[in-house]
């Protein structure tokens, strides 16, 4: 148990519950229960448009750093708005 959890970076806690889970579900106990799922955190399309459309058009001329804060200022205002 100890040489998997070193060889994997986790704690023989986390092994040991890893390795249950895998006796009762097999390998689908081993694959992230949200994979094939929208974040939760993810931004609408809408306003994911919006942001592309303002960092080539209006930001495009700025520096990299400046621009990305500016598209994220107006990002976050115009979700402000919905």
């Amino acid at each position: 148990m100890a040489e998997a959890a070193d060889l994997l970076g986790l704690s023989i806690r986390q092994v040991r519950r890893l390795r249950r889970a895998y006796q009762r579900r097999g390998l689908k106990a081993l694959v992230h229960g949200n994979r094939g799922r929208r974040s939760a955190r993810r931004l609408a399309d809408a306003l994911c448009e919006r942001v592309i459309t303002l960092a080539k058009t209006i930001y495009r001329h700025m520096p990299v750093g400046k621009a990305k804060l500016m598209v994220h200022s107006a990002a976050r205002t115009e979700s402000l708005k919905t």
